[in-house]
């Protein structure tokens, strides 16, 4: 990977990695972290962020399946105290990469504890609801809002759903609360700027009905 990321000048090396269940012993892979898509559109070749914009929230946001130029990320760092903060602090260095380049093989074993996801992982769940809006924070910082909003947008539904799926009864309703606050916030400007739309209509289907709902109960 050194060699690769001297060799082309690279800022930004991605790989795949293995899962490897701590209990069972088994190795797996998974979509996620292979990233075929990504393969396949950039093929052998050096990119940016340009030219993989379409899939940009697809990509595997962990940082152990890349290696980093020290400039690239010398001023960036992880927001502390918030879990999935990888997301953020990925968002701001692909945006900052003039140079990557994707290695199609496995470097990195991830190893899961089945057992070690407890209630206090849960509770943080609505972390995520924080993270973007601080993902949103730095790209209209950067002037980049009016082509992200959309893509932001349905990436946003999409995981603010699922995570709320994962969620026990007893955390849901402080989740949903937070997750109806953050969407109110954005509505008018969502509605001024037409990404209400052009989004999927699944996006759209979560939106309306996280506002429009009186309680979580309602909302599922």
């Amino acid at each position: 990977l050194y060699n690769q990321a001297i060799e082309n000048n690279l800022d930004l090396v991605f790989f795949k990695i293995i899962n490897f269940n701590n209990k069972t012993r088994k190795e797996s892979r998974s979509e996620y972290f292979d990233m075929k898509f990504l393969k396949d559109m950039v093929k052998d070749e050096v990119f940016n962020w340009v030219q993989i914009k379409p899939r940009i929230f697809d990509i595997s946001v962990t940082a152990t399946s890349k290696l980093f130029k020290r400039e690239l990320i010398a001023d960036i760092s992880f927001p502390e105290g918030l879990i999935f903060e990888d997301n953020l602090f990925f968002i701001k260095v692909i945006l900052k990469a003039n140079r990557a380049y994707f290695y199609d093989d496995y470097f990195y074993y991830r190893r899961i504890r089945p057992d070690s996801i407890t209630n206090s992982y849960y509770s943080k769940f609505s972390d995520c609801i924080v993270i973007y809006d601080k993902i949103i924070e730095f790209i209209k910082g950067i002037g980049k809002y009016d082509e992200f909003s959309c893509l932001i947008f349905d990436r946003q539904c999409f995981d603010l759903f699922h995570r709320f799926k994962l969620l026990s009864e007893e955390y849901k309703e402080d989740y949903f609360n937070k997750m109806k606050a953050s969407f109110a916030n954005y509505k008018e400007e969502l509605e001024e700027n037409g990404t209400l739309e052009i989004c999927s209509e699944r996006s759209l289907l979560i939106f309306e009905k996280t506002i429009n709902s009186d309680d979580y109960h309602e909302f599922e």
